[in-house]
């Protein structure tokens, strides 16, 4: 059993299987089941403890399935990330010529703040973290919403501006609270999900960091995934 997360979860049905055992044969039913949830390795039980271990090994199985599938979905999507931030750079390779002399097209404002910034060293939050860089992170947090498969020059350039106040790290925190947000992965009315372009806006990005979209707070039930270490000092007492 690879892959394997370091938490598992029980459930409160499991409790008329439990009922039904003495206090030693509970103790070793947990120990069981925390040794199959590492290793795979089925305890010797008795007939009664055998019983209520079958049950809870099946669940287990069943959600460390649903988990690698959920893995697999990851590497798909940050293989692809990959792909297309490789196909974005071929492309940003074939307009060099064009991408240097930008400053020349824009307004004489944008010429004056990019030309400002020219001697800035390069830092975390300077140009040298690009925006296909941002793109493929993008791509790797966030496989629940669109993905970004093309990088035009006004997108570009949006977002390294952008990164000259803003680090790569602050984008992964903002990407990453976008893809826990049932609301922004496109559960609410409208079925409207989050985008690249939106959460590298800086007025939206402040709200994600501001906790605006986080999920409603719900009390914790035997239903949340089990610290293992504390259950395991708990049932070493048997």
């Amino acid at each position: 059993m690879n892959n394997r997360k370091k938490s598992f979860v029980l459930y409160n049905d499991y409790i008329r299987h439990v009922s039904r055992l003495s206090d030693r044969e509970a103790g070793q039913l947990f120990k069981a089941i925390f040794s199959y949830a590492e290793s795979g390795e089925e305890a010797e039980l008795s007939a009664e403890a055998a019983m209520a271990f079958s049950f809870i090994a099946s669940q287990l199985d069943r959600d460390r399935e649903k988990y690698e599938e959920i893995c697999e979905k990851r590497r798909s999507a940050a293989k692809k990330g990959r792909e297309k931030l490789e196909q974005m750079r071929a492309n940003e390779s074939d307009n060099d010529t064009a991408t240097e002399n930008e400053t020349v097209t824009v307004t004489d404002k944008d010429t004056e703040s990019d030309t400002d910034n020219d001697t800035t060293p390069p830092t975390e939050s300077s140009p040298s973290s690009s925006a296909a860089e941002a793109a493929e992170l993008f791509n790797r947090e966030c496989p629940s919403l669109p993905a970004v498969t093309r990088l035009s020059k006004s997108r570009r350039r949006a977002v390294n501006r952008l990164l000259r106040d803003c680090s790569m790290s602050t984008l992964l925190e903002v990407f990453r609270k976008a893809e826990s947000s049932t609301f922004l992965r496109g559960e609410n009315s409208r079925g409207w999900k989050a985008t690249f372009d939106w959460l590298t806006d800086p007025d939206n990005m402040q709200k994600v960091l501001d906790g605006n979209y986080d999920n409603p707070h719900r009390e914790c039930s035997s239903n949340e995934d089990f610290d293992v270490e504390k259950y395991k000092a708990f049932i070493n007492q048997f």
